[in-house]
């Protein structure tokens, strides 16, 4: 399984870091999980 930082996403979307912690935080992003303090998104 590969997964990304947030900061991938952050990047290649054009929404904050910040913006994308708090959707994995809610639960709306699929495949994040959490590493410590650390969000990972899983690649699909």
């Amino acid at each position: 399984m590969d997964y990304k930082h947030i900061s991938y996403f952050a990047e290649e979307r054009n929404i904050s870091e910040r913006r994308i912690r708090t959707l994995c935080s809610e639960g709306r992003i699929d495949g994040a999980i959490r590493l410590g303090k650390t969000w990972l998104i899983h690649i699909n």
